[in-house]
């Protein structure tokens, strides 16, 4: 992997003391969000495919 330039606060994103920290709680609300959108858009999908008619060739 390539070299990773950090600079004086240890930051190789650029943010540096601007960062924004978030409480754990949003934190989890976050990442449990995005799970379930993960799931629901997957259940999408496979229904799509399972219900689909496929011409007979």
């Amino acid at each position: 992997m390539g070299q990773v330039m950090r600079n004086n606060n240890s930051d190789a994103h650029g943010v540096g003391s601007q960062r924004i920290s978030i409480s754990e709680h949003h934190a989890r609300f976050l990442v449990n969000s995005a799970m379930t959108m993960a799931d629901f858009i997957l259940s999408v999908g496979n229904n799509t495919k399972s219900t689909a008619s496929y011409p007979k060739g």
